[in-house]
């Protein structure tokens, strides 16, 4: 937080006035910590990772929860490109992979949170 925090006053000369602040500065904190975790290496991106759902709770499951339960690398690419709007292009850019590999981590993140919300639905486990 520090980091994206002294970036950000770093180029505030950058921001335009009619931006939204909030957006512009949550821009700033995803691209630090992405920067951070492409040099620690930390992002693994595997070919098929194996769902692990823990056993489902009676309470309705949340976006939020089914989200980061997903792999790292299923997590990073679902929420940049659904959330935070990136295309595969930036995305591949910033994670330092190819776009096929961006666009293959999106649809296996969707299925895999598709298969967790609605494990959670019928009350089953999957």
């Amino acid at each position: 937080m520090q980091d994206a925090w002294v970036r950000a006053v770093d180029t505030l000369d950058a921001w335009r006035n009619g931006q939204a602040f909030g957006a512009w500065l949550r821009a700033i904190t995803a691209h630090v910590a992405i920067d951070r975790l492409r040099r620690e290496r930390r992002i693994a991106f595997e070919s098929d990772v194996e769902l692990q759902v823990p056993e489902a709770s009676p309470e309705v499951i949340d976006l939020e929860t089914a989200i980061s339960s997903l792999a790292p690398g299923y997590r990073v690419v679902l929420v940049m490109h659904v959330i935070e709007g990136f295309t595969h292009e930036e995305i591949a850019d910033r994670l330092d992979i190819t776009v096929g590999t961006s666009k293959a981590q999106l649809f296996k993140a969707r299925r895999a949170l598709r298969a967790r919300l609605v494990a959670n639905a019928t009350g089953r486990s999957k």
